[in-house]
């Protein structure tokens, strides 16, 4: 239900007014809706939902099926009443784009991480990953996502259309990958170095990060050569790469980022209990 509304000010207040296509079928319902106003967009969405969830209740059995269709159905439904009484912003598109990504990928976020879809293109790949082995999951979401941007680019007769829905289509996509993946992101640092005692000693000491030792041996000389891993919040990252390389130029560092970590100073104190396991 939260989930549903924050999907529907993105779609009514932001979107639509300013012609606008998500991606997916709401996308595809603006483009009828802006043909057929007698049309809403909710209505739309169920009877383009109709036959993939006729697909989903063979291949996917009874359980994804009600639940999934459950969630369009209230979804639209929900779209089409808040369109009632939800102001409307027509101010500037890249401004409507930006806010629109935005809560459409919170609204959607909210009831993907449920293990709930509420059908369009999320379920088309779902369908299509089965027989399309060379493209990914999120490639065919994506390349069917471009198709919808099209598509209205083509109906409305305006290129910044497709240009301001593709910055609302990605912006979502990153809002639902937060969500889904974590929002506990984190860097990960791994750390080769002559002096990886005192660089060890000062991480421990000044920065109150953990690091663990692990055996390492050259490739090329054979020789041993301890690895250090370490995990900080990337506000941390600069004062780390202060404190290797003030004690060793050459050390070999490589960072990457790691979207969630569980653990001792990052999703529980010493003084707080350790949390129940998922």
């Amino acid at each position: 239900m939260v989930g549903g509304f924050i999907w529907a000010v993105s779609i009514n207040v932001f979107t639509k007014p300013n012609l606008l296509a998500p991606g997916g079928f709401s996308g595809v319902g603006t483009v009828i809706n802006y043909f057929f106003p007698f049309i809403p967009i909710g209505v739309s969405i169920i009877v383009l939902n109709i036959p993939l969830f006729a697909v989903v209740y063979k291949q996917f059995g009874k359980k994804f099926f009600f639940s999934g269709a459950i969630a369009m159905v209230v979804t639209s439904v929900i779209i089409d009443v808040t369109e009632m009484f939800l102001p409307v912003y027509t101010g500037n598109r890249l401004i409507a784009a930006i806010f629109g990504g935005v809560l459409s990928g919170a609204g959607l976020g909210l009831i993907y991480l449920r293990g709930i879809v509420t059908g369009g293109v999320d379920l088309m790949a779902r369908i299509f990953e089965k027989y399309i082995s060379f493209l990914s999951y999120g490639k065919i979401i994506a390349c069917l996502d471009m198709l919808v941007i099209a598509l209205a680019a083509l109906a409305f007769k305006d290129i910044d259309t497709a240009l301001y829905s593709a910055i609302t289509v990605y912006i979502s996509g990153r809002v639902v990958d937060k969500l889904l993946n974590g929002a506990d992101s984190a860097k990960l640092i791994l750390i080769i170095s002559d002096k990886h005692e005192q660089i060890q000693k000062d991480i421990l000491d000044v920065l109150h990060r953990g690091v663990t030792v692990l055996s390492g041996k050259g490739g090329y000389t054979g020789s041993d050569r301890p690895v250090m891993l370490a995990v900080c919040r990337p506000y941390e990252i600069i004062k780390v790469k202060k404190f290797i390389y003030s004690i060793d130029k050459k050390a070999f560092v490589v960072i990457s980022d790691s979207s969630e970590v569980d653990g001792l100073g990052f999703s529980y104190t010493e003084e707080e209990s350790l949390p129940p396991r998922p």
